[in-house]
């Protein structure tokens, strides 16, 4: 892996992991647009971690307001740092059960499929959205049904081309969060989910030991990190300002040109 390959799949990978448009599918794609080999084991790891330090800087307001309130023993954000903990277990244990079959599914086609059905759902579900009324807005407020709902959908991020983020805010957007909120919470629930998937690709590593050289992984590490602040704060300002229409349009288009032209 060459230091060019690190910086574009850690911007690929920075930018898509928090954006609603899949980041697995894209590394799958990059590489087989530019005709470039897997990433090594090794590599997975430290983006995995330079996403996580992205999302803890970039949310570090949250975060510290979620810690306070356990500190002060609130029961509104103790019972949200309990929520996010329950939804987070759907996808861990699929994740932990399934994971070697899950692999089986890393096709071009499957991305594509993923990237139209999920861009509809994102579209409609931002329509949806829009015209609710008595939206959540406040993550304290959040019911046990919607983090719940939102854990379980998780789950579909799995299969390549559907998108984390997109599923997770998908399904926060329909269980009445309002943009803003679904993104936030999102994003919470993305640090032990990525934290997880950091730990597995730590394990393969140890069994098969590095297979990268330091500086693409340094290149990659920086990359990542510093386009995944990028990508959090570009869709909370998208999200307040506009919508996540964009985000469905551009899903779809591109699950389209993959279906015809690779």
């Amino acid at each position: 892996m060459t230091v060019l390959q690190a910086i574009v799949l850690g911007a690929v990978q920075g930018l898509t992991e928090f954006l609603p448009v899949s980041s697995s599918g894209h590394l799958i794609l990059v590489p087989a647009l530019l005709g470039w080999s897997a990433q090594p084991l090794a590599f997975d790891l430290i983006i995995h971690i330079a996403t996580l330090f992205a999302v803890v800087i970039a949310l570090r307001t949250d975060i510290l307001w979620l810690w306070e309130g356990l500190w002060k023993r609130d029961k509104a954000r103790i019972q949200l740092a309990w929520k996010l903990a329950a939804a987070t277990v759907p996808a861990l244990a699929v994740g932990f059960a399934f994971n070697d079959w899950l692999e089986g599914f890393r096709g071009v086609q499957v991305v594509a499929v993923s990237l139209i059905v999920w861009g509809f759902l994102l579209g409609l579900a931002d329509r949806f959205s829009a015209m609710m009324r008595g939206q959540v807005k406040d993550l304290g407020k959040i019911l046990w049904w919607q983090a719940m709902l939102i854990g379980i959908i998780q789950i579909c991020s799995f299969i390549p081309g559907t998108s984390r983020s997109g599923s997770t805010m998908t399904a926060g957007l329909f269980s009445g969060l309002d943009r803003v909120a679904a993104a936030r919470f999102s994003f919470l629930l993305a640090i032990p989910v990525t934290a997880a998937a950091g730990a597995s690709a730590l394990l393969d590593v140890t069994e098969h030991g590095l297979d990268v050289t330091l500086l693409p992984m340094l290149a990659g590490f920086a990359s990542a990190f510093l386009f995944g602040i990028l990508a959090i704060r570009l869709l909370l300002i998208v999200v307040k300002n506009a919508s996540f229409m964009w985000f469905a349009v551009y899903r779809i288009a591109l699950g389209v040109f993959i279906l015809f032209y690779l």
